[in-house]
């Protein structure tokens, strides 16, 4: 479901990235139709105050000089009506531009040429840290987590990232024991990359007490900033920190 949304905002913002396109072709033949008008009131013009200088020992103004002023100013209203259409399609160019995403979305053809996040992968660090252990000073859930690519490679993707900690023996709506959140630009001061890490690590520390040696599940979940895709994973994980170490219960 979460896939389906993600291809319908893309779909959404396709759309009107086509409409933009749309509107800004349409614009450049209104700015080319009004140069063709421009000249043209220019070569008239001459014509017009050539034809009324010699005619202006005439009584009355010849067939010719009448049908050139009827289309001088008829062409000085087209160039009117064409400025008056061309200010309303620039107006809509920054009304899209206001409303476009800082991000465009490519379609999926286009992505997957790239290498763009995939799935999720939990590294063997994770775990849990006693409050001595911990550089925070209190028990500690540290998370060691990466983006992957289409290749099941790591990957440094920007997005934001939800870890939540479940006791499944617990009933469904009192399993969920913590949850921490971390925002893209939150997330970004998270990652590790050298040559022996490349990786998010977030430190989450304990405010409960899971039960000593039980068996709890992880899941994080990624958000590509990207491409607006979900991914999920899950490790179960065992609570074994020495009792002196445990924090204080609710």
């Amino acid at each position: 479901m979460d896939t389906d949304k993600s291809k319908t905002g893309s779909e959404s913002r396709i759309a009107s990235w086509e409409s933009k396109q749309s509107i800004t072709s349409e614009l450049r033949t209104r700015n080319s139709q009004l140069g063709i008008l421009f000249l043209s009131v220019l070569i008239c013009a001459p014509s017009v105050a050539t034809i009324l200088f010699l005619s202006g020992c005439s009584s009355a103004p010849s067939q010719a000089n009448i049908e050139l002023r009827k289309q001088n100013q008829d062409l000085q209203e087209t160039v009117q009506t064409l400025q008056t259409q061309n200010a309303g399609l620039q107006a809509q160019v920054v009304a899209l531009q206001r409303n476009w995403p800082t991000t465009q979305i490519l379609p999926e053809s286009r992505l997957e040429q790239l290498f763009t996040c995939h799935g999720l992968y939990i590294g063997r660090g994770t775990g849990f840290l006693s409050a001595q252990q911990s550089a925070n000073g209190k028990a500690t859930l540290s998370v060691f987590v990466v983006p992957t690519d289409q290749q099941g490679q790591p990957l440094k993707a920007a997005g934001s990232f939800t870890v939540e900690l479940f006791d499944l023996t617990l009933p469904p709506s009192k399993n969920l024991l913590e949850k921490w959140e971390f925002p893209r630009d939150a997330a970004m001061t998270h990652f590790l990359g050298n040559f022996l890490l490349y990786t998010y690590v977030f430190n989450c520390p304990l405010q409960v007490t899971p039960p000593p040696d039980s068996m709890l599940l992880l899941q994080v979940t990624f958000v590509d900033a990207l491409t607006g895709r979900r991914f999920t994973t899950i490790k179960q994980l065992q609570f074994n920190l020495p009792p002196s170490t445990l924090p204080q219960s609710r």
